[in-house]
């Protein structure tokens, strides 16, 4: 989430949004709230349990949808 750890307070900016099946990923705009060291609040544009990309996707910044390669990682599981 590179463009959001950028973002003042109060300020939207464009994140990837992970669809249902974790195939793909829409740009979406989310209003940024407070800010601490490790947390940033969302105020519009997420709703609870939505996956997002916190990877440096910049090399996409003008896609508004990209395809996902995923890991096998712990699918499903939230990371603290």
């Amino acid at each position: 989430m590179r463009a959001a750890t950028r973002g003042a307070p109060e300020s939207t900016v464009g994140i990837f949004k992970l669809s249902a099946n974790g195939a793909e990923a829409w740009r979406v705009r989310v209003t940024l709230g407070r800010a601490s060291v490790g947390s940033i609040e969302v105020l519009k544009g997420l709703e609870a349990g939505d996956s997002i990309i916190i990877s440096d996707m910049s090399q996409w910044e003008s896609m508004p949808r990209v395809r996902v390669k995923r890991w096998p990682l712990h699918r499903g599981t939230p990371i603290p």
